[in-house]
């Protein structure tokens, strides 16, 4: 261990007591206290105890609270769990041991060591969909899936363990997986090209389910791309562009891309767009967590 620059030696019990007050998020002084020089040359005698080298002191600081420093700042997020805990890589397979920080922004970040400021990484649990159990290792595991990822965590304590599921869930949004969803309406749908004066568009099959998904045919055995329901920032009912059979158009505008959609008949175009803006809504109400409503619930008592 390093301090100021100087290295110094720790036994194992005076490093699993610094790191048991790390372990519980509190700030602490490590002070490395010498022994007073010996008044006379005599030597100690035989089968005496020599006395430590150094003597470590471990004190918390007092804080002078202010009235800034009490209220919390608004719109900056607050540390809600923070502890230790062993992650899996996602490369390599290693475990390593991370400070984790659950914060009221919906991240969960991971960091080196308790006093880091920038984090190694973090997950968004609002793209979370799975947290469960995992005692497969000899620690207590968790087992998070997200939408890129299944991230592998160990606790040494179970309670520690029950906690942090405990709490993440409070985070996470609480939907049906996409495979158990009615599908809201679905048809075929000349869809244009993207962003060139002469292309084909083709007909595809649409489903709406989260997302508007469209399909090589009615079979849906190759799906072939997806429209991004809650990207859509505004809607636009258009007769040019389309086919004769199908000139009744609607564009749904994202920030990447204006897409530019065409059926046989102005109701059909109407209900498509209708079923559209409802799936927005329910997925705008499926991804609000426990933690949105207690915020919200305290805004209101405020």
């Amino acid at each position: 261990m390093k301090v100021r620059g100087k290295e110094k030696v720790l036994d194992d019990k005076t490093a699993e007591n610094i790191k048991k007050v790390l372990m519980r998020g509190k700030e602490c002084t490590i002070t490395f206290q010498e022994p007073a020089a010996a008044t006379s040359p005599t030597p100690a005698p035989k089968g005496a105890t020599k006395k430590p080298a150094a003597q470590i002191v471990l004190t918390s600081p007092k804080i002078e609270k202010s009235k800034s420093s009490s209220k919390k700042a608004s719109g900056a997020p607050q540390v809600v769990k923070e502890s230790f805990m062993k992650k899996k890589g996602g490369t390599y397979k290693n475990w390593r041991e991370r400070v984790f920080k659950l914060t009221t922004d919906h991240k969960l970040s991971y960091y080196e060591n308790t006093f880091d400021e920038n984090a190694c990484g973090e997950i968004n649990l609002r793209e979370a969909s799975k947290i469960e159990e995992d005692d497969s290792g000899s620690d207590w595991g968790i087992t998070l899936k997200t939408k890129d990822r299944v991230w592998h965590f160990r606790c040494q304590q179970q309670v520690l363990r029950n906690e942090w599921i405990e709490e993440i869930t409070k985070f996470m949004p609480h939907r049906q997986q996409t495979i158990f969803l009615k599908v809201m309406k679905e048809g075929k749908m000349y869809k244009s090209a993207a962003g060139m004066a002469f292309a084909r568009g083709k007909v595809r099959w649409f489903r709406l389910l989260r997302n508007l998904e469209y399909w090589d045919s009615e079979e849906c055995k190759i799906k072939k791309g997806e429209i991004m329901i809650n990207d859509i920032s505004m809607f636009e009912e258009t007769q040019e562009g389309g086919t004769k059979d199908m000139p009744y158009g609607m564009k749904l505008h994202t920030q990447a891309r204006t897409w530019s959609l065409y059926v046989e008949t102005e109701d059909e175009r109407d209900s498509w767009l209708k079923k559209i803006k409802n799936r927005r809504e329910l997925n705008n109400y499926e991804n609000v967590t426990v933690s949105d409503v207690d915020q919200y619930r305290s805004t209101r008592r405020d």
